[in-house]
């Protein structure tokens, strides 16, 4: 018939979409604390060794890491202790600053605090990286920054490195606002990383970095960013009216008009 009859609309309360799966079941993982001050993630049989490197004027990086290094500062000797039933303490000296960890370990993730005290009389810049060990592993999806395929990203709006699997997904991300806004990430077939070159610090002044190893049982990328926003607090009812503006990094620095 011509024209076509009008289909009846849903009434307003009614629902038509099916609920949502539930969340996927938390990965079951392990945390060994390295004497080095760098630290172990055992999921079943597998490890993924997690590296910290931090520079040193004029010269290379002290590392928290499995094994000592020889590009390390003398002075460099981290000590790691338990200080908790999930919780572990690392405390790291050179010649020209200190670094505090403080690591907590919950159900689905990694909580690693990093307290960077300039412990020198000028001001202090800084090359910071924390790197997930892949070599070895196969996994078949790869997210930089939420975008698919391997890559490095530089001060992305969601920076984040994710790789993933059937049965297994790993992310590595920053969390405090000042490394979110200063952030380099990089997803490689041996490595996940995320880092700052522009890192500053006054003397005498100090900076707690906040940075999260995620795990999960799905391989999948949007089920660890739905994990993180459930542990973040930032999943809820947006009230009014709603725009998608495109922003980066760039209108950040600059100011509107008046």
């Amino acid at each position: 018939t011509h024209p076509k009859p009008q289909e009846a609309l849903p009434s307003p309360k009614a629902r038509v979409a099916p609920p949502l799966p539930p969340a996927p079941a938390s990965a079951v993982f392990g945390v060994e604390m390295q004497p080095r001050g760098g630290f172990t993630l055992t999921v079943g049989t597998e490890r993924y060794d997690v590296t910290s490197r931090f520079s040193w004027p004029r010269g290379d990086f002290n590392v928290l890491a499995a094994a000592a290094s020889a590009k390390c500062e003398p002075t460099w000797k981290p000590a790691a202790r338990k200080a908790g039933e999930h919780e572990y303490a690392v405390e790291a000296r050179g010649a020209h600053y200190a670094v505090s960890r403080r690591l907590l370990v919950k159900p689905d993730h990694v909580v690693v605090r990093d307290t960077v005290s300039n412990t020198s009389a000028a001001d202090l810049g800084l090359f910071i990286a924390h790197e997930l060990d892949l070599r070895g592993k196969a996994f078949d999806r790869h997210f930089v920054s939420g975008a698919e395929g391997i890559g490095r990203r530089k001060e992305d709006p969601c920076p984040s490195a994710f790789v993933g699997r059937k049965g297994l997904g790993l992310a590595l991300l920053p969390v405090d606002d000042l490394f979110v806004i200063q952030a380099q990430v990089a997803v490689e077939p041996d490595l996940l990383g995320v880092g700052t070159e522009e890192f500053a610090l006054a003397p005498g002044k100090s900076y707690t970095f906040e940075w999260a190893v995620y795990v999960n049982t799905s391989g999948d990328y949007y089920d660890f960013v739905n994990a993180f926003r459930r542990n973040e607090g930032r999943i809820g009812a947006v009230d009014g009216g709603l725009a998608f503006i495109t922003k980066g990094p760039f209108d950040r620095r600059t100011i509107p008009d008046a």
